[in-house]
């Protein structure tokens, strides 16, 4: 069944401040052919190679995420989509401010700076046994990869009520490990709702919010995650979660 998107969704996209920026993700769950639009920037356009945390992952194998201007831009490119091969879902963000990534932008440069992190200190094996954490297979695998660019893709729920602010405590860490590594987040949104998926239950799953952590290499996560400073916050981290998906792609 392909997906498609009710009236009621599109009255819920189009109910959104005109003037925001939204981001669609589109989830293929073959090689579908996604063709590219040259008046629309293309974020991210990436094979999935495995789920690295969560229960229920739906089995994805393509994620390609684009930027439009406004809410109907992207109502219209999201419906012309709908035919494409292999499509099983197309969840919708709000772009971040322009003030957020001019922070992020600031504070990457300053933690490029700055030597790598230390890997000096190993994986608790109870860290393991919680969902919102990677298992040791997961880690195996990415170990296993080929030394090249790998994005991870982040789909957040925040505990209430301070969830968010725990979590964000969390990142700011995270952020710098990963910057002082020459990685980057070149994608991040706050979720508005699932425009339409191929089960005909448009709410797949409520999120809210969306990250996309570039990494230069596998080793560069592995690093992170044997970091003594990056295990302290997880902490935060884990207050702040109630759910989350990482999906590894490259």
């Amino acid at each position: 069944m392909r997906p498609s998107i009710s009236p009621a969704q599109e009255q819920e996209l189009l109910a959104r401040n005109p003037r925001k920026a939204v981001l669609l993700v589109f989830a293929y769950r073959d090689d579908g052919d996604a063709p590219q639009q040259p008046d629309i920037q293309a974020l991210s356009d990436k094979t999935v190679q495995f789920p690295l945390i969560g229960e229920s992952v739906p089995p994805w194998s393509r994620l390609c995420i684009r930027r439009y201007p406004d809410p109907q831009t992207a109502l219209t490119d999201a419906r012309a989509r709908c035919d494409e091969t292999g499509l099983d879902s197309i969840l919708a963000f709000q772009a971040p401010p322009q003030r957020a990534r001019r922070s992020i932008a600031v504070l990457r440069a300053a933690m490029r700076l700055l030597p790598k992190p230390r890997r000096d200190a190993a994986v608790d094996s109870h860290l393991h046994a919680d969902p919102r954490n990677p298992t040791a297979e997961a880690l195996r695998q990415l170990e296993q990869m080929p030394a090249r660019p790998v994005d991870m893709f982040n789909l957040l729920k925040f505990t209430a009520p301070r969830g968010q602010q725990a979590y964000y405590r969390y990142g700011v860490v995270a952020m710098q490990t990963v910057f002082r590594q020459g990685g980057d987040l070149p994608v991040m949104g706050r979720y508005l709702l699932t425009l339409a998926n191929s089960d005909g239950n448009p709410q797949i799953r409520r999120w809210d919010e969306l990250a996309v952590m570039r990494y230069p290499a596998p080793e560069a996560f592995l690093r992170m995650v044997h970091n003594r400073k990056y295990q302290k916050a997880l902490v935060h981290r884990d207050a702040g979660l109630a759910d989350t998906w990482v999906i590894a792609t490259a």
